[in-house]
């Protein structure tokens, strides 16, 4: 494998662990249950009376991981159909996540490949430190995900890796954002984090 191809590995296959984790299963609190979302109950418009609203505030910790399930999900469209154009890129990081995100995706266009999420692929959420406008969340992923030829089909990568990974996050203006990612650990095949 050389090293352009190492590295556009790692931006696909890193990135898209945790994105198919969280899109198929749910964002998950760390204790197995999904994490509960804002919402407002607005009374019948037939109905004079004010509105209810009732607002459910989350954790600094589920806010994190909300924000890192959010991440993920953006990467996983786009990965599957790269732009490093896209305005939602903006929204979701910042920092070298962002500068990796953009420049990663415009390789994979200029290549002419893709990544497609695999049958197993999984995260684990191991914990989440919330410190000020600074957070870091430390998570166990399963990537089974293949890196594709888009004109041919072929399939160029599908290793199967276990990671430990590193993820900080950044409150700007008051919006939780992907900063950096570290991979601690890779073992090969599934295994967990231990």
């Amino acid at each position: 494998m050389g090293n352009t191809r190492t590295i556009t590995r790692l931006v696909v296959l890193t990135a898209l662990w945790a994105v198919f984790a969280a899109v198929a299963c749910g964002a998950e609190d760390g204790s197995g249950g999904e994490v509960p979302e804002s919402s407002a109950e607005v009374s019948d418009p037939a109905d004079t009376a004010l509105a209810e609203t009732t607002v459910t505030t989350l954790s600094p910790e589920a806010e994190v991981e909300a924000a890192v399930a959010a991440h993920d999900a953006m990467l996983l469209r786009l990965l599957q159909a790269p732009d490093p154009d896209d305005p939602e890129i903006a929204q979701r990081s910042t920092g070298t996540s962002r500068e990796t995100a953009e420049s990663g995706l415009a390789e994979l266009a200029a290549l002419g490949q893709h990544g497609i999420p695999g049958p197993n692929m999984s995260t684990t959420v191991l914990s989440a430190d919330v410190t000020g406008d600074r957070a870091t969340v430390e998570a166990c992923e399963v990537d089974d995900g293949r890196l594709i030829d888009t004109a041919t089909g072929d399939v160029l990568d599908d290793d199967v890796v276990t990671r430990l990974v590193t993820i900080s996050l950044e409150r700007v203006e008051g919006t939780w954002l992907v900063s950096n990612s570290v991979i601690e650990e890779t073992w090969e095949g599934v295994t967990d984090c231990a």
